[in-house]
């Protein structure tokens, strides 16, 4: 993760990968105009909406904080 401090917030360093959705939303599916192409478990993630990220970032978010990961003073 990398401080943004004109956003304030933190940023994943790497894109999101399709493994690391998943343990999210296991469920999510790759569209077939993608399989093949960006449905391998390292690929990039995709179509996902802002609905969809925001609450991946707060499951993270708790996550991490409940694993002690989270900087004092960002809780």
């Amino acid at each position: 993760m990398v401080w943004i401090s004109d956003l304030g917030c933190w940023v994943s360093k790497y894109e999101l990968t399709n493994r690391q959705y998943r343990r999210y939303d296991p469920t999510k599916q790759t569209s077939p105009g993608y399989v093949g192409l960006l449905d391998g478990p390292e690929q990039p993630v995709v179509e996902v909406n802002y609905v969809e990220a925001v609450a991946f970032c707060q499951w993270l978010t708790e996550r991490e904080r409940s694993s002690g990961r989270v900087p004092p003073g960002f809780q």
